[in-house]
């Protein structure tokens, strides 16, 4: 994770104080990860033989399968796409986290 902070931001959105519904609207999300430096340096650097999986690998894995400390490790990618329906649904857990309530 690679973090660069302005010192500072305004959000503006329609719950928030001086909105102008005639620019766009704009969050903040701040996310403070601990110890994530004192954490990768205790875990086991990759060091070499990076391949594909196959795509019958891919039919038959199963992430619950690899033990957290295993001497194979995965690197994933993930495009997803979120039906429209469930919209709202992400603007809710969006209202109610802490470091937006009260923005």
């Amino acid at each position: 994770m690679v973090f660069v902070n302005k010192r500072l931001g305004y959000a503006s959105t329609s719950e928030t104080k001086n909105f102008d519904p005639s620019k766009p609207e704009k969050e903040l999300l701040f996310v403070d990860v601990n110890f994530l430096y004192s954490h990768a340096l205790k875990m086991t650097l990759l060091c070499g033989g990076y391949r594909f999986l196959t795509e019958d690998e891919i039919r038959e894995f199963d992430v619950t399968k690899v033990a957290d400390d295993s001497n194979v490790g995965y690197m994933m990618t993930a495009d997803m796409m979120i039906p429209e329906a469930l919209y709202n649904c992400f603007d809710q857990i969006r209202k109610n986290t802490p470091w937006t309530i009260g923005v």
